[in-house]
């Protein structure tokens, strides 16, 4: 069923927009927990990558070749967020 929502136009006059229904996923049982564990990993990922590379470039901006020099801050920066984007007791339901 679509909802009717009424809301008045740039020229004073009602305007009906319909939304949709969400569409459900569509997974087994079985697969639930491996697909939030997948897609918790791959958000985890992401946030190290991003985490790393804007370390990576603050680090270039300050001095030269400070990526390199900043390596191991930078890994380990990175590293704490994506352990946050993780959360491994969230993840095994502790």
């Amino acid at each position: 069923m679509a909802v009717r929502l009424r809301t008045r136009g740039s020229s004073g006059l009602a305007v009906y927009k319909v939304k949709k229904k969400k569409k459900k996923k569509r997974r087994s049982r079985e697969m639930k927990g491996i697909e939030r564990m997948v897609r918790r990993g791959a958000m985890a990922d992401s946030g190290f990558s991003k985490r790393y590379l804007r370390e990576h470039r603050k680090s270039n901006r300050k001095k030269k070749d400070g990526w390199a020099r900043d390596f191991s801050d930078n890994i380990y920066k990175a590293g704490k967020r994506g352990r946050k984007k993780l959360k491994i007791r969230r993840l095994l339901r502790l």
